[in-house]
């Protein structure tokens, strides 16, 4: 065992420089005691207007506060996916501050980014997180190969846990291990943080699963790669009936399931890279083996057209010049990012029954999501700060939580 194993980064190297630079000074920083930190922006953004007033002078703050948001909204979207012992971070209240600092004369004022404070929420105690900790820390996993382990962990999740949506902790680890009752969120994520334990490579997948009917709800599962170096996926949930069964334990794209009306994988299992459905970035998953895993066969990677990469959508402007006898102005500008990932609770609605198995059920929780980039309000007098507060919103709703799929009768539930 090594509870000192670091955590899969796969979404972490698909951000850009800056993206990680910030990615891990939080990671340095953030602990459940200090959940207020101040990040010094990796890249200088400055603009520049011609005075005060200048009637361009709100389109750039917006401009620049557009892409301050962004580039925090991937870091976070990234950090919650890759680093589940963050379980206890709660990113619907997570607000982040920034100012612009003016300096110059009249014809030639420069507007400087100051460094970022963010404030991280939680719903957590620090005798909760150590209590968790040591669960994860504590739990035996023997085995020698991967596929070993993973059938461990596997039947270990599904036998300690009751689904149950009403759990206080349902989408978290913690609900998970510590209380015994989660949704899919619960078991993704403990499935991950088991598997970064024992230096397993493990993703989380974040979609919509489809039911026999076509109908669709919001889902998570894993991906896990082996050591011929394919990928293959686990979706506990699903397994998790009267007695623990296997249909979809280390299946692949092509893999149809003998129990639930065969189908696909890849057709009741739809992953979607829009994590906070802000629609900042569309972040892409390893490719999934065709065929169930066997230790002995070759692998056999489907091909598919990748997921769409978006496009940086704001161009930044930036003049950097120093005067160092100018008069100084500053307008702050706060924010809880839009288009959010926030946990919350789901609701199911139990699909057809389809013989005995029945088909997988319908379920879908909307995230309660933050919306509205920050606007800058009117230019204060020098050495004044003008605060805005962006409260909740609707925009880029993203559900990822809340589904359990198969709709059995519950092993003494």
């Amino acid at each position: 065992m090594n509870t000192n194993a670091k955590s899969y980064r796969y979404y972490y190297e698909q951000l850009n420089e800056t993206e990680k630079q910030i990615y891990d000074e939080i990671l340095e920083k953030v602990t459940i005691q200090n959940r207020e930190i101040t990040i010094k922006w990796p890249e200088k953004i400055e603009f520049e207007t011609v005075t005060r007033q200048d009637p361009e002078l709100e389109e750039k703050k917006q401009q620049c506060s557009e892409e301050v948001k962004q580039r925090i909204q991937n870091v976070l979207d990234a950090l919650i996916q890759d680093e589940p012992q963050f379980f206890w971070m709660d990113i619907g209240t997570t607000t982040e501050k920034w100012s612009f600092q003016g300096t110059g004369i009249i014809g030639n004022i420069v507007w400087t980014m100051k460094p970022v404070e963010v404030s991280i929420g939680t719903n957590y105690t620090s005798e909760q997180v150590q209590e968790l900790n040591r669960r994860v820390e504590g739990i035996d996993i023997p085995g020698e190969t991967r596929q070993q382990k993973l059938d461990v962990m596997h039947r270990y999740l599904c036998e300690l846990i009751e689904y149950d949506e009403t759990a206080p902790h349902a989408h978290e680890p913690y609900g998970a291990l510590i209380e015994g009752r989660a949704v899919c969120e619960g078991y993704a994520r403990s499935l991950k943080w088991l598997c970064d334990r024992e230096e397993i490579p493990c993703v989380l997948v974040i979609g919509d699963a489809i039911d026999t009917n076509g109908n669709a709800g919001g889902h998570m599962w894993n991906y896990v790669q082996m050591e011929n170096g394919a990928w293959y996926a686990i979706d506990a949930t699903w397994d998790d009936q009267i007695e623990v069964i296997d249909e979809y334990f280390l299946v692949g794209s092509e893999t149809k399931d003998s129990y639930f009306g065969g189908m696909r994988f890849a057709q009741s299992h739809i992953p979607s890279g829009d994590f906070s459905g802000s629609g900042y970035k569309i972040f892409e998953y390893p490719p999934l083996n065709a065929e169930a895993y066997d230790p002995d066969a070759e692998p056999i990677v489907k091909e598919t057209e990748p997921a769409v990469q978006q496009e940086d959508a704001v161009a930044v402007p930036s003049i950097q010049q120093d005067n160092p006898e100018a008069e100084n102005q500053t307008a702050i500008c706060q924010t809880s990012t839009g288009g959010r990932q926030a946990r919350g609770q789901g609701r199911r609605k139990n699909g057809s029954h389809h013989g005995k198995a029945g088909g997988p059920g319908r379920g879908l929780r909307q995230a309660a999501s933050r919306g509205g980039a920050p606007v800058c309000g009117g230019v204060p007098a020098a050495g004044d700060d003008a605060v805005l507060y962006v409260l909740a919103g609707n925009a880029g709703q993203r559900h990822s939580g809340g589904y359990r799929g198969i709709h059995l009768s519950r092993r003494g539930r």
